[in-house]
């Protein structure tokens, strides 16, 4: 064996050698990122949409606020009907009369009261009728507290249709990233290609360039969706409650089946009117500002009162009162009617009653004006949900058209007959369509949700009808 060909026996091991070191190390690299990547997705948290609502109705602070109220509503009644029910109240007073009034009588005067004089006792005072009022107001606290539990409908039903919204809106930047990826990949593939066909001198300088141009101008723009799915995923993490350091996962699964469903228009403003928890509050106004006219016209009605007393006194001079001897003390019980009927007030009264009106012809305007706001609300929704449905139908065959576009670009320009310019438009034509498609495809869950806000149900069953 010649010293040339052991010397190139020798080199051709050494790089077999170092080839299989560098295998293994790839291969325990490998290894490595794989157990790196099951740790990582072990730590992070799974969170659904419904997950999501449900945290979110746990921490916010205004929707905490709102169900606060409730305690309110129930004090208000309860006070209410307190000015219907009697009062009982003990007291006791001590007077000292530092100069006596004298009587003369006969020529002889006569002392009018004691030096000192103690009483002590109870006091019942019973409303028996107040023009109205206490009846009225009672009416009134009942329905403040349904006006109550209807604004904590509406607040949760804004924080659930938030959150809704803003997970989908994570959801659909991270599958833009996904788009993103999918196209530098399909970039990189179509540059490998031209690289080999360049190297072989099939095509010209200008084509390599082009498709390498193609490459880099991709990169910026999944870095910026990359951005993008971040912060979205953030400001979620921000609306729920959860720290923003806190790794995180999203689980959704998109029911297509939803979308194209043939619902009544008139039955869902029907269930708006019904379930909406905004109209209903406010029709609960009106009723209250409408009932409050009652308790101003009261101020010229008469009022009749029961009052009741027992007690005990004593009295006495300086030098026969003593304050503990039982002896002494007289008791006394009395009842008494007072009836009294405003005759000039100075016009309040009638202040108050215009005032009264003032408050319920508003209430009334604002709640037919939220009527057809609500009118107008469903409409919107529902032709929205309309016409997601047909988008999205669509944009599944753009992408079926738009894959089989690509397929046909690249065997022309491998065999000779295409140029470099169809596989790169085709390429975008690719990725236009699967973004659309994700962008439809989240139209058309907001607008299910949509649909679900402005009628007040809680299923996309609801919406049926029945």
């Amino acid at each position: 064996m010649s010293d040339l060909h052991r010397s190139t026996l020798c080199r051709a091991r050494q790089v077999s050698a170092t080839a299989r070191a560098w295998l293994r190390m790839l291969i325990v690299g490998a290894v490595i990122s794989v157990l790196l990547c099951a740790v990582a997705q072990t730590d992070a948290a799974t969170l659904t949409i419904d997950d999501a609502v449900t945290m979110a109705l746990k921490n916010n602070q205004d929707y905490l606020i709102a169900k606060s109220q409730l305690e309110k509503a129930d004090a208000e009644i309860q006070k209410a009907t307190a000015g219907a029910l009697p009062t009982l109240s003990f007291g006791s007073s001590y007077t000292r009369n530092l100069k006596i009034p004298t009587m003369v009588f006969g020529g002889e005067s006569f002392k009018i009261g004691t030096d000192n004089q103690m009483d002590i006792g109870l006091n019942l005072i019973q409303p028996i009728w107040l023009g109205g009022k206490v009846f009225t107001a009672m009416k009134i606290a009942k329905i403040y507290k349904r006006y109550t539990e209807d604004m904590v409908r509406e607040a949760e039903g804004q924080i659930v249709y938030g959150v809704r919204r803003a997970f989908l809106g994570a959801i659909l930047t991270q599958d833009v990233v996904m788009v993103y990826r999918d196209a530098l990949a399909t970039a990189e593939l179509n540059f490998d290609i031209v690289n080999k066909m360049y190297s072989q001198g099939v095509v010209s300088e200008y084509e390599y360039l082009r498709a390498q141009v193609e490459v880099a101008n991709l990169r910026p723009q999944l870095t910026q969706t990359q951005n993008g799915a971040v912060i979205a995923l953030e400001s979620l993490k921000n609306l729920i409650g959860i720290k923003l350091s806190e790794s995180l996962e999203l689980r959704y699964e998109f029911d297509s089946t939803i979308v194209g469903r043939e619902f009544n228009l008139e039955y869902l403003q029907t269930l708006a009117s019904t379930n909406r928890a905004a109209l209903q509050q406010q029709e609960h106004l009106t009723d209250i500002t409408r009932r409050a006219i009652g308790i101003a016209k009261s101020g010229r009605n008469f009022n009749l009162i029961l009052q009741s007393q027992y007690g005990y006194r004593l009295q006495g001079d300086d030098d026969a009162f003593q304050l503990f001897k039982r002896s002494d003390w007289t008791p006394s019980w009395t009842a008494t009617l007072n009836l009294s009927m405003p005759i000039f007030d100075g016009f309040t009264t009638t202040a108050e009653i215009r005032k009264a009106k003032t408050d319920y012809q508003n209430t009334s305007l604002s709640l037919e004006q939220l009527k057809r706001q609500v009118e107008l609300d469903v409409r919107q929704a529902y032709y929205t949900y309309q016409e997601s449905g047909e988008r999205l139908k669509a944009q599944q065959k753009t992408i079926d058209q738009a894959e089989e576009g690509l397929k046909i670009a690249r065997l022309r320009y491998q065999n000779g007959i295409g140029t470099q310019l169809e596989i790169l438009s085709a390429e975008s034509a690719l990725t236009l369509a699967r973004t659309n498609y994700v962008q439809a495809t989240h139209d058309a869950a907001a607008a299910v949700y949509g649909l679900l806000r402005v009628t007040g149900v809680n299923s996309i069953q609801e919406l049926k009808e029945q």
